[in-house]
C-alpha cells in the first residue's frame, strides 16, 4: 500500500469510539527531501475527497451511511514542512468545511 495508487482506498474501518467511518491511506516510503510524494499525497486526497462529495462512498461502503467521515493517513516517517503545508491547506479548504475528520498516525515499523 502506498499513496502511489491514488485510485483505490488503502483500508477502511469504523472507529467506534467516536462512531466514523475512517478512509486510511498508508505511506512507507520517506517523503523525501524536496517533496517527491507530494503529489500522490494531494491526488489520493482528492481521490478520497471525491468519493464523500459525490456521495460513492455510502455505494462502496454502506456501512458509511449516517456516519461523520475520517480521511487517517498512516505513514512511517516524519511529515516535513511541504506535506503539513498541504495537509492544514487541504482541511481548511476542503475538508472542515465538509465536516470531514483529518487523522494522521505516525506508524514506527521498529516500535521506537
Amino acid at each position: 500500500m502506498s499513496l502511489a495508487d491514488d485510485t483505490a482506498i488503502d483500508y477502511v474501518f469504523i472507529d467506534t469510539s467516536v462512531d466514523s467511518f475512517v478512509l486510511a491511506m498508508v505511506e512507507l516510503r520517506s517523503w523525501g527531501a524536496n517533496g517527491e510524494l507530494l503529489r500522490d499525497l494531494r491526488a489520493k486526497c482528492e481521490y478520497y475527497l471525491s468519493l464523500v462529495v459525490n456521495g460513492r462512498i455510502v455505494e462502496m461502503h454502506p456501512q458509511s451511511q449516517g456516519k461523520r467521515i475520517a480521511f487517517r493517513l498512516v505513514h512511517r516517517d516524519p511529515l516535513t514542512r511541504r506535506e503539513t503545508t498541504f495537509i492544514d491547506s487541504m482541511r481548511r479548504e476542503h475538508l472542515d468545511p465538509a465536516g470531514i475528520i483529518w487523522q494522521q498516525v505516525l506508524d514506527d515499523p521498529h516500535g521506537v
